[in-house]
């Protein structure tokens, strides 16, 4: 029975025709329309989240907080002494992001947030603030009281947990946990002059 049901169907329209020979169903336009809804999708995601690639230093710099004010707003301050050219500081810019970030959203009494201040070394104007924090290597994070005064200092590539940990400390007025992390650094009495 089997055999004759096979040439019965053949007979209603596709006498002759092979399955094989048929084409196929053409799925490319279906394909580049659900894999373009899915990258806008994506995309609308990422953005409303804050999540649209790396964050740079241009970045940091175009969101910080100029000094004079940070010393003068009684917030805690976080100042990054830089330089453009300084691959660590590179790679610490989403880092940096993330921790100011996590920082600020955490913490139930919601203190006040945290300055961040960017100072390139590479500028002489920075020259006074580069000797007050001694400053020996970039990146270097100096944390400040909601008063101005130093609370201590990281340098070099530092673990964002590390970052949190302190920012966090910092805002609620206690000591830094992390205050003698210290990593991968550009030395400034080696690469630029003072």
């Amino acid at each position: 029975m089997n055999d004759q049901a096979a040439p019965h169907a053949m007979r209603r329209g596709t006498e002759g025709v092979r399955p094989d020979s048929l084409p196929a169903p053409d799925t490319s336009l279906g394909k580049k329309l659900a894999g373009g809804a899915l990258v806008g999708t994506l995309a609308v995601f990422l953005a409303a989240r804050g999540l649209t690639g790396p964050t740079s230093l241009e970045q940091l710099k175009s969101d910080a907080v100029d000094l004079d004010i940070a010393l003068t707003n009684g917030k805690p301050t976080l100042i990054e002494f830089y330089a453009d050219w300084c691959k660590v500081c590179q790679e610490m810019a989403p880092v940096l992001t993330d921790a100011m970030d996590s920082a600020a959203s955490t913490a139930p009494t919601r203190p006040p947030g945290v300055n961040l201040v960017m100072l390139n070394i590479d500028n002489s104007r920075w020259t006074q603030e580069r000797r007050q924090y001694h400053v020996r290597g970039v990146p270097q994070y100096q944390f400040l009281d909601g008063q101005g005064r130093a609370k201590g200092a990281l340098i070099g590539k530092i673990p964002g947990l590390a970052l949190v940990a302190d920012l966090e400390a910092l805002k609620a007025g206690e000591e830094l946990p992390f205050l003698s992390a210290a990593g991968d650094a550009a030395d400034l009495d080696s690469v630029a002059p003072t």
